[in-house]
């Protein structure tokens, strides 16, 4: 099910289709987004259902791309699905008796600077972070029973700002507040171990208490869930463009932001969004789920077939980019629908 941020949902989607349209123009000829929804999947019809929780029309049938990094359109199922396996995470951690801060983790950045570069050093520096025996007695001072950690990325007047957040859990009896409080200096140890340049002691490391967690959790889809999830799909802050940002201006003329986004998803792709400590998705019973499996799952579970479209229909439909419009007929109006598909039949022999 997916929910989206206060507003029109329909405009949302429009805006998703039309941002695929545009990153498939900038992307490698091949690139697996640009297949994204373009074909049926061999052993399924395309369908168009309407789920019973949402009320929302949405596609079942399509082969999709699993791109969280490139397409706009996984990346709200997937960003999804993910945010309430963060939401239930944190839930279960409570009733666990474990509590969480959140980390967030930068480097100095320059404009210019090697982006792809930057994000494995980054995360070089972070193995280093807890690994040896100053990573193990740093998590045995922490009380740190594990970690759920995103990757992000902005673009600013600097270039390219990769960060990290990380949701912190962890046993309050084992640690103290100055505990926490050596993390800065071993960021910044690690970092420059790395081949990064030296973090900066007061802003490349932040550790947000469980008050702050707390006021992040009460503003609900957009909660501490979503800051974890959601990088790629929010708007970027003070004058910071995130990734989606820079194909919202590309569509409106600006070459220059599209040639950005290109390299961004040339030095992301591949790399791992969302990344959970072993074992603790068993421990807080959160079921273990790829990028494509999520995306190949029913927006809703409990849905309606409202038509089904044949492959000549949905080649005029994804040709001409109506493929939210279709979606829009089909809550306005199912007889309205199948009428269209069916003057879609009559005209598939026709010029497309």
């Amino acid at each position: 099910m997916i929910l989206d941020a206060p507003g029109d949902h329909r405009s949302t989607r429009a805006e998703r289709f039309a941002m695929k349209a545009a990153a498939v123009r900038l992307l490698r000829k091949g690139h697996r987004t640009s297949k994204c929804m373009h074909w049926r999947r061999p052993d399924m019809e395309i369908q168009v259902l309407r789920g019973t929780t949402t009320d929302r029309a949405f596609y079942h049938g399509l082969q999709v791309c699993a791109m969280p990094w490139t397409c706009p359109v996984c990346a709200a199922k997937i960003s999804e699905r993910r945010r309430a396996e963060v939401a239930h995470a944190m839930k279960q951690a409570e009733h666990e008796g474990l509590r969480v801060r959140l980390l967030t983790l930068t480097v100095p950045h320059g404009l210019g600077d090697d982006v792809a570069k930057i994000a494995d050093q980054m995360s070089k520096a972070w193995m280093r972070l807890w690994q040896g025996k100053a990573g193990v007695h740093l998590r045995n001072r922490l009380g740190l029973f594990g970690h759920i950690r995103a990757l992000e990325v902005t673009y600013g007047d600097n270039g390219f700002h990769p960060h990290f957040h990380a949701l912190m859990f962890y046993h309050p009896q084992q640690t103290t507040d100055e505990q926490w409080g050596c993390l800065p200096e071993r960021w910044q140890t690690v970092a420059t171990r790395s081949g990064l340049p030296s973090p900066d002691l007061t802003h490349g490391c932040r550790i947000d208490d469980g008050q702050k967690a707390a006021s992040y959790v009460s503003k609900g889809v957009w909660g501490l869930e979503s800051e974890l999830t959601k990088g790629h799909v929010k708007k970027g802050k003070r004058g910071s463009r995130t990734p989606f940002d820079l194909l919202r201006d590309y569509m409106k003329g600006d070459k220059q932001a599209g040639a950005i986004w290109a390299r961004y998803a040339e030095a992301f792709e591949g790399r791992r969004q969302l990344l959970w400590s072993c074992g603790l998705k068993k421990l807080l019973s959160v079921a273990e789920l790829s990028d494509e499996e999520i995306t190949h799952k029913p927006d809703d579970e409990r849905s309606l077939l409202l038509a089904t479209i044949t492959d000549e229909q949905w080649t005029l439909i994804y040709r001409r980019r109506m493929e939210s419009a279709v979606l829009d007929l089909a809550e306005v109006s199912v007889d309205s629908l199948r009428r269209f598909l069916d003057w879609l039949k009559g005209g598939s022999n026709g010029t497309s």
